[in-house]
């Protein structure tokens, strides 16, 4: 059963980001490695997200300062590094502008950051926030909840599910 094995994002998941980091620059390091985790694999996203800690660059005052060459050199090899650099430089200064370097606390407002959507934005608000906002869906969730018949969407669309019913409704079952 999956409680006997640890799996790769146990050890390397964003959770695990700057986890000696003061709390504002944590939850601000949580949403760096859900953004560069699109799209790879966790032992490279963690090796990214080790490089900028190294290079003292996983602070929103860092990254706005940082040059984006040099972001694209620390993050390589991840997935679309060059739009992942780009999307971090912008995200630091909305961070710097409107919350004191700090990241959103609100759905919405991670919603409304450069590369940022549902499923990332509900991640990072239960793991940066501590605040369960819904239901992380990537394509193999929505997969399974398809064979499921909890929802009756073709295709990749990502659904968003009345998490307190659902989950209610999957432990009665259970």
């Amino acid at each position: 059963m999956r409680s006997s094995e640890d799996a790769p994002v146990d050890s390397m998941g964003c959770e695990k980001a700057g986890t000696s980091l003061p709390p504002k620059e944590r939850r601000f390091a949580v949403l760096v490695s859900s953004l560069l985790s699109s799209q790879t694999k966790d032992n490279v996203t963690h090796g990214a997200i080790q490089r900028l800690l190294q290079n003292d660059l996983l602070t929103a005052e860092a990254i706005d300062k940082a040059n984006e060459d040099e972001i694209k050199e620390l993050i390589y090899p991840v997935g679309f590094y060059t739009r992942k650099a780009s999307n971090m430089k912008k995200i630091a200064k909305i961070c710097l502008l409107k919350y004191d370097g700090d990241i959103p606390s609100t759905l919405q407002g991670l919603l409304e950051l450069p590369g940022i959507g549902p499923k990332m934005a509900h991640l990072v608000m239960n793991v940066g926030w501590d605040n369960v906002q819904g239901i992380c869906v990537d394509t193999h969730v929505h997969r399974i909840s398809n064979r499921l018949a909890w929802v009756s969407r073709p295709g990749t669309k990502q659904v968003h599910f009345n998490y307190k019913k659902d989950l209610k409704l999957f432990f009665f079952l259970t």
